[in-house]
């Protein structure tokens, strides 16, 4: 059986702000609203989980989610099983096809997909580059080189030396991924320091941060006060003023008090091997990426995470590891596996991945929920 992405294209939703579409993720993502009402930080991950599903009308509802009368009654697929705790914060979106375009100078089926994917829009032809950045680049440049500018973004990848699914403004492929979890971990959090309570920065930058932002906080009440005596026309000019203060706000990375009692340096287990293409350790190291994630979360390192799993050409990338086992890469197992057995096995493993970044999100409170209700898992396959 010949298994193409082509034939599928499913989309998956959890935890905060489960929107079914991405066009109003720009207007909801840190909103106003929000961060008036409970002061925590919205966050999104990106999940890839790639190649697609088999050919065939009947594998969304065998392998995804079978539809019932209400939500409550519809019946989680095989794969789709390790999500199903979560059921009550999820949105699945199934049916969405993404066609073969047979447009000359497109460079394959894969990257044209690959590109699609994100950015709504096919390769331009003769090209290999995109016609516009993808939704996970926007939101690095609109929102977390404001917010978190030390890492507007964090990339990850499993198994995942090159490609990628996320586009830059010129419609080049963004490659800074780290597959090593080791790397990603001192990237992340060698300037922090661990004094009696959870790890925090350093105290003389929170002292620097202290500072300006009473400065700034003293500019905008003075400039809230003299918009109060302007014409219309003035005032106007003032709100722009005023909010390039707030963008200057922003710019200053804080963590809340929240966000203090949460951050931790997470514990890596040593000794494993991250070696491309060796495989046998990579479902601990999995385990490891999710913590390092959801501890730069927590710290409020960044708030835009992607997480990149198996380039789509890369057959050398086997899964010689529990619970799939075989000797076929990810790639050529998703169009050679004549049984789907193996990689049925992997889809569902990449899915326990997704619930366990849930469950871990889950289990740190923040403003009166948890950090779950706070961020916005996107699975993409």
């Amino acid at each position: 059986m010949k298994l193409s992405r082509r034939n599928l294209l499913k989309t998956l939703a959890v935890g905060a702000g489960c929107a079914p579409i991405l066009r109003p993720l720009g207007r909801q993502f840190l909103s106003k609203a929000h961060a008036a009402e409970t002061g925590a930080p919205r966050r999104i991950i990106f999940f890839g989980n790639p190649n697609g599903l088999p050919g065939g009308r009947d594998w969304p509802e065998k392998w995804v989610f079978r539809p019932g009368a209400t939500y409550a009654q519809g019946v989680f697929g095989e794969t789709l099983k390790p999500m199903e705790r979560h059921r009550d914060q999820m949105v699945i979106m199934q049916g969405t096809e993404m066609k073969k375009h047979d447009t000359f100078g497109v460079t394959s089926d894969h990257n044209n997909a690959a590109t699609w994917v994100l950015t709504g829009s096919m390769e331009r032809p003769g090209s290999g580059l995109g016609r516009n950045a993808s939704v996970d680049y926007h939101l690095r440049r609109q929102l977390g080189a404001k917010v978190t500018p030390r890492f507007p973004i964090v990339m990850t990848g499993i198994q995942c030396p090159s490609e990628t699914t996320s586009r830059s403004d010129t419609g080049a492929w963004v490659q800074e991924q780290n597959n090593n979890p080791y790397d990603l971990y001192n990237k992340l959090f060698m300037g922090l320091v661990t004094g009696d309570g959870p790890a925090l920065p350093d105290p003389k930058l929170l002292a620097r941060i202290d500072n300006r932002q009473s400065v700034l906080d003293f500019v905008a009440k003075d400039m809230v006060d003299f918009q109060k005596r302007l014409s219309t026309e003035d005032r106007q000019r003032a709100e722009v003023q005023l909010q390039a203060i707030r963008t200057l706000e922003g710019r200053l990375v804080k963590p809340t008090a929240g966000v203090q009692k949460a951050c931790g340096k997470p514990t890596i287990p040593q000794g494993l091997v991250w070696q491309f293409p060796k495989s046998q350790d990579v479902a601990k190291l999995a385990i490891a990426m999710n913590d390092t994630v959801v501890a730069a979360l927590a710290c409020d390192l960044t708030r835009i995470v992607h997480m990149q799993n198996w380039g789509s050409d890369y057959a050398l990338a086997t899964c010689m590891f529990d619970p799939v086992n075989t000797m076929q890469g990810w790639h050529s197992l998703s169009h050679l596996d004549p049984n789907v057995d193996a990689y049925k096995r992997a889809k569902t493993w990449l899915h326990s991945l997704v619930a366990d970044l849930a469950d871990k999100l889950k289990a740190i409170p923040e403003a009166g929920g948890t950090m779950l209700d706070n961020t916005l898992i996107f699975v993409y396959q």
